[in-house]
């Protein structure tokens, strides 16, 4: 899974406003995408630079300039952190002779989610509900497809129509929904998905759901609140739910999995039984399509 990460060549001069997208989770949009830049404004002999962001997380500009007649306030390049859609001064440009034309050219790197820092001390739920423990088919390190940058991952076999539970409190990021079932000789690309940013930095990853997924990108969650339906999208082997917790690039790539432990310290085995989760944080909203309608939770 790709998560979205920015390198962007912008051409500086007096105003110009500039915006950063680039490569998302998978091959649809990128839910940052078009909400980054940088902002350059003139006061007399000075440019003040901006960092500004509409992301519904954080993000932190890695700022490089080439500059032309202009001297900077701070060494480069300089790294920026801008808050959920907020503005920041980055830096003022200076001109150093008045009688000569000035500018500036940048190159950005954007991490979406800011530095991470994982938060040793955090402990997951499991993250689907019903009424009995479901088998890991596969834990970490698995040899099937948990390897490299995916494998602290973990897939638990679920009825198709289980509910999935948000894992730990956050910040719905990004939502892939639309497709239908899948298979072994499915696209990866083409599954169905939630992305969760967490308050270290760390994002969650659910994947393999079942068309119409109820999260809404920018809402907050909290653990055990209710997200989707169990399913078998993208490139599936069976009904199942991938989970996993990772660190976004900088500039594009596989997003990283990290260790992590289940409440009570678990780091679940292959072929145990695990969960379910805990209910009742926020159900699916009654009368909704979410609501509970085709759900095989027992």
């Amino acid at each position: 899974m790709r998560l979205p990460a920015a390198l962007l060549a912008l051409s500086g001069l007096v105003g110009l406003a500039a915006c950063a997208g680039g490569p998302p989770l998978s091959a649809t949009r990128n839910p940052c995408e078009g909400k980054l830049g940088v902002l350059g404004r003139a006061e007399g002999t000075r440019i003040a630079l901006e960092a500004w962001s509409d992301c519904h997380v954080p993000v932190l500009v890695h700022l490089s300039l080439e500059l032309d007649n202009l001297r900077a306030s701070r060494a480069l390049p300089a790294d920026i952190a801008v808050p959920p859609g907020g503005r920041v001064h980055a830096l003022d440009l200076e001109v150093m002779r008045a009688d000569r034309p000035s500018g500036y050219r940048a190159a950005l790197q954007v991490q979406v989610g800011g530095a991470p820092h994982p938060d040793a001390s955090a402990r997951y739920a499991f993250p689907f509900g019903g009424g009995v423990p479901r088998k890991l088919s596969q834990g970490v390190g698995g040899e099937e497809t948990h390897q490299g940058a995916h494998r602290y991952s973990f897939d638990f076999e679920l009825p198709l129509g289980t509910s999935v539970l948000a894992a730990r409190d956050g910040i719905v990021f990004q939502v892939m929904d639309g497709y239908g079932e899948g298979g072994k000789g499915e696209r990866v690309d083409r599954g169905n998905a939630v992305v969760i940013f967490h308050a270290d930095g760390t994002f969650g990853l659910y994947g393999h759901l079942r068309k119409g997924v109820c999260a809404r990108e920018g809402e907050a969650v909290r653990a055990g609140d209710f997200l989707a339906w169990s399913g078998n999208s993208g490139y599936t082997t069976g009904p199942h739910l991938h989970f996993a917790v990772g660190i976004a690039p900088s500039a594009g790539g596989q997003i990283e999995t990290i260790p992590i432990l289940f409440a009570g310290d678990v780091v679940p085995e292959k072929n145990g039984l695990y969960g379910p989760g805990p209910t009742g944080a926020r159900a699916a909203p009654p009368g909704s399509r979410c609501d509970g309608a085709g759900a095989r939770d027992s």
